[in-house]
């Protein structure tokens, strides 16, 4: 993928894409460039917040003794939002029974 500089300075493309000319093409190709990389740098943060929380919420179960099963692990692993395993990470350094996370 060309970087923002690169833009327009390109031979015109034989595949069909798209190639920027004029000024405001080649700044309106840079913003939306600049704003994907931005989109996929967030979306790629969310990620490793869930993966930390997710490996926090596992290690303080086993340090405390609990045994998860299957289905637990599963509701845990396949949870992408950051809030909610913040949230069960809290219930999990104060419950009695690893069923109480999820109520």
């Amino acid at each position: 993928m060309p970087t923002p500089q690169e833009i327009g300075t390109q031979e015109p493309s034989r595949t069909g894409k798209y190639v920027p000319r004029g000024r405001i093409a080649k700044k309106w190709v840079a913003e939306g460039y600049a704003l994907g990389l931005a989109e996929a740098r967030a979306e790629r943060h969310v990620a490793i917040a869930v993966e930390v929380t997710l490996r926090a919420v596992f290690t303080v179960l086993d340090v405390r003794g609990f045994e998860v099963s299957d289905a637990q692990r599963t509701q845990l692993t396949e949870c992408r939002d950051p809030g909610q395993l913040d949230t069960w990470l809290g219930r999990a350094a104060a419950v009695d029974h690893v069923d109480e996370i999820f109520t």
